[in-house]
């Protein structure tokens, strides 16, 4: 069966804007990852293609952490996400914007982000700690309640090697859902389980239809899926236009994917593809001479 290519014409009329798409772009821009979770031949996994607007310095880090083996990627604005040797991980998706109180660092989406004080920096940092406690915990259930505690807003999917559960947090709302193993969960930058969370239906905005689109075009990329070293390749697949803010992994001017993270909890491997054309050099960070989980970086 032949793809359809969506073209910037297509895109322009699907916003019923009359308005370029350059035009519109400009002051409509949408960022946003992607996250992916369920269980894949009795697997249990979590997946992320993670979208930037600018190219961080990406590391992988293998370390001790109060007593526990984990693993996470990070960069310079403190993000993490990662997983552990009991099989706990989780990866997350943005809720709020720079206009949102509770902003910290690593949900910058149009530059690196600057600290505006030491209140702020203070703050920052004790969001990166309370979300590196999540990495500590021994199953899921300990794991959302560290980060319930860590004040980190989002839209999270957490598992351990039994049990998957979806989160969001959103000015001080928290909602609690365990996923249906029979499908595969793929959530992005608009709440579900709250509603007014992130990407908002407007008739002077695309983010929400655009979000909506890729969450469902992610969907059909993974129809059929049968193992786990399918779904980075079906997830860097593109559908639309090079330029299209459609695709599931983004390539346009505004925005693109810089990376791809899979794990495998049920059998502790961590996997982590970078991209060299959108993104600068990762670094691999092995703080044990042994350790339990399995670990590969690739380059593209």
């Amino acid at each position: 069966m032949e793809i359809r290519k969506f073209k910037i014409k297509d895109f322009n009329e699907f916003t019923n804007e009359n308005s370029s798409h350059e035009q519109s772009s400009s002051h409509d821009i949408v960022n946003e990852c992607i996250v992916i979770g369920g269980k894949l031949d009795d697997k249990m996994f979590l997946f992320k293609n993670r979208d930037r607007s600018f190219t961080p310095e990406s590391k992988v880090v293998r370390e001790d952490y109060k007593g526990t083996e984990i693993v996470y990627y990070t960069d310079e604005t403190g993000w993490v996400e990662g997983m552990n040797e009991h099989g706990i991980g989780f990866v997350f998706s943005a809720l709020i914007g720079k206009e949102y109180e509770g902003y910290d660092p690593s949900y910058h989406v149009t530059d690196k982000p600057k600290p505006r004080n030491k209140r702020e920096l203070t703050k920052f940092s004790k969001f990166r700690e309370g979300i590196l406690k999540v990495l500590t915990s021994k199953n899921v259930d300990e794991a959302v309640k560290r980060i319930l505690d860590s004040g980190k807003s989002g839209n999270f999917i957490v598992s351990d090697k039994e049990k998957m559960i979806e989160l969001e947090v959103f000015k001080g709302k928290q909602v609690i859902d365990e996923v249906d193993l029979t499908e595969i969960r793929i959530k992005n930058n608009h709440g579900e389980l709250i509603p007014e969370a992130g990407h908002q239906p407007n008739s002077n905005s695309v983010k929400r239809p655009v979000s909506t689109i890729r969450q469902q075009q992610a969907k059909t990329q993974l129809y059929g899926v049968k193992s786990l070293g399918e779904i980075p390749t079906r997830m860097k697949f593109q559908a639309f236009d090079f330029n299209s803010p459609l695709n599931t992994y983004r390539t346009d001017s505004e925005e693109h994917t810089i990376s791809q993270c899979l794990m495998n909890l049920t059998d502790l491997e961590f996997f982590f593809f970078h991209d060299n054309l959108t993104a600068n050099h990762v670094v691999m960070e092995d703080k044990l001479e042994n350790g339990n989980i399995k670990i590969e970086v690739r380059e593209s």
